[in-house]
């Protein structure tokens, strides 16, 4: 299973209603969570250290210089718009790049599968997208 597959099913199991469902239900996709918790928030913290990593030195003085010509389009000079468009492509390029890594890396998980029923009470429970749903579906059944 990929990275990005898991960290979406545990983050729509983390926000997802179970009450309406049975406590051996319930306690099947509490253990799917415990099991996928790590991957997620390993991901995230990679993620937060990816994105303080890659800013460099220039990320304040740039991130200042955007501010001032997002309150007026002349307080900067045509030369220090291109170098802000420059550094801010570059970072985005970079930090798209390695989440892109991030989310196709492969995780060895091994989760019991609720299978159709218990897929069907989860569902039922909540309000979730079709492509919510699906994901799930991916993860769980």
């Amino acid at each position: 299973m990929k990275t990005e597959l898991a960290v979406r099913a545990y983050t729509l199991l983390k926000e997802a209603k179970l009450s309406k469902m049975e406590t051996e239900d319930i306690k099947k996709v509490l253990k799917i969570m415990r099991i996928l918790r790590p991957i997620a928030e390993k991901y995230e913290a990679d993620l937060s250290e990816a994105e303080t990593k890659l800013k460099g030195d220039e990320h304040d003085k740039m991130t200042e210089l955007a501010k001032k010509w997002q309150a007026d389009e002349k307080a900067i000079s045509e030369k220090e718009k291109k170098e802000v468009n420059a550094y801010f492509e570059k970072y985005q390029k970079s930090l798209g790049d390695y989440v892109k890594g991030l989310n196709d890396e492969a995780v060895d998980v091994k989760i019991t599968k609720l299978g159709e029923t218990i897929m069907s009470k989860l569902i039922v429970a909540n309000d979730f997208k079709i492509k919510e749903m699906m994901i799930l579906t991916d993860v769980l059944e």
